[in-house]
């Protein structure tokens, strides 16, 4: 599950999956569309930290299309070859745990108001709760009480869930 590093690398990738995240939580038709059509009008308006804009050859930008497409099949948003407008994935709870612990390490003060692990697999906000609840019955994350409000937080290490054998 090594989505959300994907997408902290790649900066390409993080404008769209953040763009998309958007479209998401503003509940727009279509929030999930990966069609060409859509993913180039989404690459079209990035622009590099150098100011320069997106400009790829049209080969180029189909390959990327079909590459990003690949990626949201794999990790559940998209079904089927065809598919182009996908959904928010059932998330398994090695996904889930691996999520929360991206989001943890990522904005420890405040990941539990912006999950960024959770929002890069498309989870809406009505579902974060939920989420939270499964990966307390893990184990491996808990609630506690912290100067009066509750916060989820790992029993040990975020990923100590993790053997060599695989999950316990």
């Amino acid at each position: 599950m090594l989505y959300p590093y994907l997408v902290a690398d790649d900066a390409l990738v993080r404008y769209a999956v953040h763009e998309y995240v958007q479209r998401l939580s503003a509940d727009g038709p279509g929030a999930l569309d990966f069609s060409d059509e859509t993913l180039t009008t989404v690459l079209n308006e990035f622009e590099y930290a150098d100011g320069t804009a997106f400009d790829y050859a049209d080969s180029t930008t189909e390959r990327w299309c079909r590459g990003f497409r690949s990626v949201m099949r794999e990790i559940g948003v998209l079904e089927g070859r065809q598919a182009v407008v996908g959904t928010p994935p059932s998330l398994g709870d090695i996904p889930l745990l691996v999520a929360t612990g991206y989001s943890f390490e990522a904005s420890e003060d405040a990941w539990f108001e912006s999950p960024i692990g959770l929002q890069y697999l498309f989870q809406p906000t009505a579902r974060w709760e939920e989420l939270y609840d499964r990966v307390v019955e893990t184990e491996a994350w808990e609630f506690v009480e912290l100067h009066g409000s509750l916060q989820l937080r790992p029993t040990d290490e975020p990923y100590s869930w993790i053997t060599s054998e695989g999950t316990r």
